[in-house]
Order: C-alpha cells, then structure tokens, then sequence
C-alpha cells in the first residue's frame, strides 16, 4: 500500500481504508462476546497476564498450524519443504 502511494494515492488511501473497515470491524466483533469483563471493577491487575496471553497466542498458533497440517493428511499432506526460488509454484 505504501509502495503504491506514490504512482496511485488514490487507491493506495481507498485500499487503506478497505483493510482498516474490514480488519478493525473484524477484531471487534470477536470483542463483543468478551466486551463487559473488561470493565469489571473485581478483574485482574497483576501483570503475570500479558506474558500468559502472549505464551497462548503463540500456542495456539502453532496448535492451529499443526492441526492444518493434520487436516491435510487425508489429501496427501503438504508438499516437502522446498526452496521457493527452484520451485515457485510447488
């Protein structure tokens, strides 16, 4: 987006605020379930949370990664690692 501003500001700026509407509307909806606990007057201030939430998040990516890689296992499972210069299209 920002290598295209300078040849096209004009869909730069509206490419710009396409990702912004749909990522940012995105991100709030999977707030709402969880919305009012933030504002709880009884939640934790102990900062122990935010490493904790960033040891999930990276948990669950690599859970999330495995179990895709397991899903393709019925299909023939993914290709073998190769470098994309000698083979760019597997």
């Amino acid at each position: 987006m920002l290598a295209e501003a300078p040849t096209n500001p004009a869909g730069s700026l509206l490419f710009g605020v396409y990702v912004f509407a749909v990522h940012g509307s995105a991100a709030r909806l999977a707030l709402v379930p969880v919305l009012h606990r933030f504002d709880a007057p009884g939640r934790s201030e102990r900062w122990l949370r935010y490493p904790a939430a960033v040891a999930l998040m990276v948990g669950c990516a690599f859970v999330g990664a495995w179990l895709a890689a397991v899903a393709m296992l019925p299909f023939g499972g993914l290709p073998p690692e190769q470098s994309i210069v000698a083979h760019p299209f597997w």
